[in-house]
């Protein structure tokens, strides 16, 4: 698109996705999303959006809460666990409305299970030197 192109949405373009069957084949997959999207935003930094960045806050907020429990500020150490607490009600009441009750407990465990992989998988990527050396290979390929 930057250099002119245009994007071509056809309905005739099949996608196959694998639903992971248990929770841990879902963090798996949602720790290497976090992981590598930290390494496309290194390439790419103006085409990221915000929104990427909510699970990596989501992870450090819930490290600071856990910080703060052990302070003599602990009530605030709830407020982010709330909020979020609150944010996974809403999205089990909007998966009742449209799937049934069957679904609550998937979404209820599959949010959070989603955010928080996603979240760590950001902040190892962005805590780890082999992403900076992935990095200057991916954007320096002459210099490699």
């Amino acid at each position: 698109r930057q250099a002119g192109g245009k994007i071509v949405v056809s309905p005739a373009i099949a996608v196959r996705y694998a639903v992971r069957s248990s929770l841990k084949g879902l963090s798996r997959q949602m720790f290497c999303y976090g992981y590598w999207r930290r390494f496309t935003q290194l390439l790419h930094p103006k085409d990221v959006p915000l929104r990427v960045y909510a699970p990596p806050a989501l992870v450090a907020g819930l490290a600071l809460s856990l910080l703060l429990a052990a302070t003599p500020l602990r009530v605030l150490s709830l407020v982010l666990p709330l909020i979020y607490a609150a944010y996974v009600l809403i999205g089990v009441a909007g998966a009742i409305r449209k799937l049934g009750f069957a679904s609550a407990a998937c979404v209820a465990a599959a949010l959070p299970c989603m955010h928080v992989s996603y979240g760590l998988g950001f902040w190892r990527a962005f805590l780890s030197p082999q992403t900076r050396v992935l990095f200057r290979r991916a954007a320096y390929p002459s210099i490699n």
